[in-house]
Formats: structure tokens, sequence, C-alpha cells
């Protein structure tokens, strides 16, 4: 059931709260995180996780349903540092380890909308 949090630290409630979640859940998890102000959320995440699997010895698994994946949305389809997600994520967060499991979503130089598009979900299916 829904539940209302109130709090004076936003970022931090929701950071924790999609931590906790992708460190419960068992498999692959993907986290699909928009710009602007959804950005102060990232320092609350850690994208490894513990592994359920019984012949694993370390925290982090590279086997593939325990995969963590990140994606920008990057609806505006701009190479722009200042407009695409990616990239703000990536400028701001230079050394986060959230940045060796997200997809870049950046538009390469006069892609249509459309290509990029089908690029992005093409990557995505493959990551």
């Amino acid at each position: 059931m829904p539940q209302l949090i109130i709090t004076q630290t936003p970022a931090q409630a929701a950071g924790e709260q999609i931590n906790n979640l992708i460190q419960e859940h068992l498999g692959d998890v993907v986290c699909l995180i928009s710009g602007g102000s959804a950005l102060d959320i990232v320092k609350y995440i850690r994208p490894g996780k513990k592994c359920f699997h019984a012949d694993c010895k370390e925290y982090h698994c590279d086997k593939s349903e325990c995969r963590t994946i990140f994606m920008m949305g990057d609806e505006r389809v701009s190479r722009e540092p200042h407009i695409n997600n990616f990239l703000q994520l990536k400028n701001r967060y230079t050394k986060h380890p959230i940045l060796s499991h997200v997809i870049e979503t950046v538009p390469e130089e006069n892609e249509s909308a459309k290509k990029f598009a089908l690029r992005i979900e093409e990557n995505f299916f493959l990551f």
C-alpha cells in the first residue's frame, strides 16, 4: 500500500528508498531516472547489490541476473551538456559508481530523434 512520506530531505528519502528496493530485489533491476531535481537522488544510490548465488563469495556479482542498469530519460534529444540528462549526470557525479552501470543517452551528431530512439532501444536490450 502506498505510504505518504513527509520529510525535510526528499531527495535523500527517495534515493534511499530506491537503493533499498534495488538491494532487496533478486534479479536484474532497471532504474530509469529523469533529469533536473531527480539527479539529487543519485548520491544515495549504490548500484552493486548482494549476490544471491550460492557459489558467489563477492558482494558484487557479474552474473547477468544480478545486474543493475540505470538510464537517464533524454526526451529532448540534445547534445548540450546543460540540457542532456545523461551529460548532467556524468558532469555532476564524475566518480559515482552509477556511471559504470548507466546506458549513455547522447545523440550522435545530426542523428534524428527517431534514429536516436531506435539506437537507445537497441542498446538497452543489449546491455
